[in-house]
């Protein structure tokens, strides 16, 4: 073990620069990653119908026309989002985390 730590210490002193400008990037990407992945939380679901034919997927399609009020970045209602089209994490279950930015471990930017 010794040896492979000494072997990364250099490597790691050259990686630190670009590690730090991941920061802002690692940061977003831990916040949002629940709301993000929860689109495969009932994958297995959608393909689980099955007749004498095989399996069918569940698909539903929405044909009324969407609703074209501006909501803010906090709200699971209908209509949509301004720019820059971003919610914020957890509004899709209800539980918005508005100052999410202050768990940040890199710049704290957001």
């Amino acid at each position: 073990m010794t040896p492979l730590l000494r072997a990364a210490g250099p490597m790691l002193a050259v990686l630190a620069p670009v590690l730090r400008r991941f920061d802002p990037m690692l940061d977003q990407l831990r916040v949002r990653f629940p709301d993000a992945f929860s689109f495969f939380a009932n994958w297995a679901d959608f393909t689980s119908n099955y007749d004498s034919g095989g399996h069918g997927a569940r698909v539903g399609i929405v044909l009324p026309p969407a609703p074209t009020n501006t909501l803010p970045p906090d709200s699971n209602g209908p209509g949509q989002l301004a720019p820059p089209y971003l919610r914020v994490p957890g509004s899709l279950e209800g539980q918005p985390w508005n100052d999410y930015s202050k768990s940040f471990v890199g710049s704290g930017k957001r």
